[in-house]
Formats: structure tokens, sequence, C-alpha cells
């Protein structure tokens, strides 16, 4: 895969599906941040989650108490 930022195309084969934190992840290795792959921050922010939800087995999910 070759970034976007770095003259990659948006051809079926140069893409791939991630989950957002993997995205950030694996944006904040390969140096493919900045404007150019749409990325808005050079650190990956960490996600706001409200009180009531919870990670479980990679999945978020609300709390019912």
């Amino acid at each position: 895969m070759i970034p976007k930022s770095k003259s990659g195309s948006d051809e079926y084969k140069n893409l791939q599906l991630l989950h957002r934190h993997c995205h950030d992840n694996k944006t904040a290795n390969d140096g493919s941040l900045g404007n150019q792959s749409d990325c808005n921050s050079v650190k990956p922010k960490p996600p706001v989650i409200p009180e009531d939800y919870r990670w479980v087995d990679d999945m978020l999910v609300v709390i019912y108490v």
C-alpha cells in the first residue's frame, strides 16, 4: 500500500479497510501524516467515549445500569 500523501492512487488494489484506531496507528507509523492524506493532526487523537460506553472484546458497547 502506498499512502495517497506519497503519490499513492485511489485504485482498488491500493486501498485497505481498517478500524479507525488501526488507521490511526498505520498513518502514525508510515509517514502519511498531513493534509494530503486527509489527516487532521500529526498524532492520532484519543477517542472521547461517553461514560456509559465500554470496550469489550474490541467492540464499543453501551452499559445499561
